[in-house]
């Protein structure tokens, strides 16, 4: 904040609008004296106690008589646009010279004589009334009349009318508030500018809390839709699964702690806690690799919910994670680790296949149906993220043009980039939810090998999933009635295979046909207004 300016010696405006018999006002130059300056001999040039002109040809010294006015009255050779020093003005040949400018006072009996001695030695002497003073009480007496030599409103040199054409609007007012206004007056200004300020960062600060408030209101707004559409009564058919029972209590696989960090994760996304989601994890991900079937989804809602800061600091954050837990096994065994840590092309056997049980061992096993189940999963993913998850943003195409762009303008100012808010947009709990589970369950859909204990993998999203869907509520059940049924024939057979791999691609056509959800907070409801 600019600091405040200094205050002028209190002198009533009255006073200094007062004329008497002589016609001159506080302040006006009676007679100025001129000796080996610039053009002059010697000059005495006694000013009318109204406007005056200077009339000459070139060279004739209308100039001299500015310069020594300026200098005479405290100015620096600066303000001129002539010199830099005071010993330029001494006229040449001479050694020294002076200015003395006597101003009318208060009354016509009190007049200020004002001397100022000069040399080739930039030298300055100062005399007022006949006694040598310092400068700074000169400048103070000259201040009691309002004058400032140094305001382009009140006293313009030639060399100066190009830096007077450029002042702003807000900068002329200032300065004539200097020159004409009472010396309370540019106090007064300075504070009014001050309070304007002070207002307009309420006016911001209440905008925000306004945006806030529709946000939230959007955002309750969305999540009574979201109980409306859920109902309660579905939660209970997680309790009823025979086989995730089986998974959970009497075998105790390690799938059901990876998913317990996942649904951690997941619920510290919905909060919009992206750090600590990112944290929950990688550490799910160091419990089994299946956790990674999320990762696309995860990846695509932090292109649209954080900045590039954002991005890379929480990647880093889940890096950070395996490099901590790994590191015993890089220190002792650091290609092995990796190697087998982060083994993808593992073999599964056939026999324990649920999913593909009808397709022949041969092929089953075949580096070929892995691949192209990989393509087709890959597809899937990006026909759902382009037309279905980035449909708000103009598609996955336009989303990534955009980031890319933002992230590499911000790279390129290192300063911009640190500053940078990490969080860009705030996403509705809903649109995270079905983007994690629905890139989940085509992941499920293309997996080469689900084994039993695979089922925890996605059960608990299959009430969300199936209510998603615009199938009626009988459809529903039935459906979920045919997952449970097919992940308990053991074991599993063609026709279960087969059925569950029906069932899965209509749960998935239903969601591809439902509508398209808002994905940022108060977008829903801009969009109305």
């Amino acid at each position: 904040m600019a600091t405040r300016p200094a205050k002028r010696p209190k002198v009533p405006s009255a006073q200094l609008d007062q004329r008497e018999k002589d016609d001159y006002l506080p302040g006006n130059i009676i007679e100025i004296v001129i000796h080996n300056f610039m053009t002059y001999d010697h000059l005495v040039c006694k000013p009318g106690s109204r406007l005056n002109l200077v009339i000459g040809p070139n060279g004739s010294g209308k100039s001299s008589i500015v310069c020594a006015i300026a200098l005479g009255l405290a100015g620096e050779p600066q303000l001129l646009g002539r010199a830099s020093s005071v010993g330029a003005f001494v006229k040449r040949g001479e050694d020294s010279g002076y200015v003395k400018i006597t101003l009318r006072g208060f009354t016509s009996e009190d007049n200020t004589t004002i001397l100022r001695k000069i040399d080739t030695n930039n030298k300055s002497e100062w005399v007022l009334n006949g006694s040598v003073v310092p400068k700074r009480d000169l400048i103070e007496v000259i201040q009691k009349f309002n004058i400032q030599v140094n305001n382009l409103t009140q006293f313009l040199p030639q060399d100066r009318v190009c830096e007077f054409a450029k002042l702003t609007p807000v900068q002329l007012l200032q300065e004539t508030v200097k020159a004409v206004g009472n010396p309370q007056l540019q106090v007064q200004h300075h504070s009014l500018v001050e309070k304007r300020g002070e207002l307009k960062d309420l006016e911001v600060s209440v905008a925000k809390n306004q945006e806030t408030m529709n946000q939230l209101k959007a955002l309750n707004v969305q999540q009574e839709k979201d109980v409306e559409r859920l109902p309660w009564w579905t939660l209970v058919l997680l309790c009823l699964s025979k086989r995730v029972h089986s998974i959970f209590m009497l075998r105790l696989f390690n799938d059901c702690v990876a998913m317990a960090l996942l649904h951690a994760a997941l619920a510290l996304l919905l909060y919009q806690k992206w750090h600590s989601a990112l944290i929950v994890f990688s550490a799910a991900v160091s419990v089994k690799m299946n956790v990674l079937l999320f990762a696309p989804p995860l990846v695509l809602l932090m292109l649209k919910a954080l900045s590039i800061k954002g991005i890379l600091s929480t990647l880093s954050c889940a890096a950070l994670i395996q490099v901590l837990l790994g590191l015993p096994f890089l220190l002792s065994h650091p290609m092995s680790y990796i190697s087998r840590a982060f083994n993808l092309g593992r073999v599964f056997i056939h026999f324990w296949s649920v999913n593909f049980k009808f397709v022949p061992e041969d092929i089953f096993i075949s580096k070929e149906f892995a691949c192209s189940l990989l393509v087709i999963h890959l597809t899937l993913l990006l026909v759902f993220s382009h037309f279905k998850w980035c449909k708000n943003e103009g598609g996955l195409l336009n989303l990534m043009r955009s980031r890319v762009h933002d992230a590499t303008s911000k790279l390129s100012n290192i300063h911009q980039f640190t500053s940078c808010k990490p969080r860009v947009h705030i996403l509705h709990k809903q649109h995270i939810a079905t983007v994690m589970f629905v890139g989940n369950f085509i992941g499920i859909i293309c997996a080469r090998s689900l084994h039993y204990q695979f089922y925890s993998w996605y059960f608990f999203s299959l009430p969300y999933l199936l209510w998603k869907t615009p199938f009626p509520t009988i459809i529903r059940m039935l459906l979920f009635a045919g997952v449970e049924l097919c992940w308990n024939v053991y074991p599993s057979s063609s026709c279960s295979s087969l059925l569950l791999l029906f069932i899965h691609i209509i749960i998935l056509w239903g969601l591809w046909i439902s509508p398209i959800e808002h994905p940022y907070v108060g977008e829903e409801s801009h969009s109305k207004g």
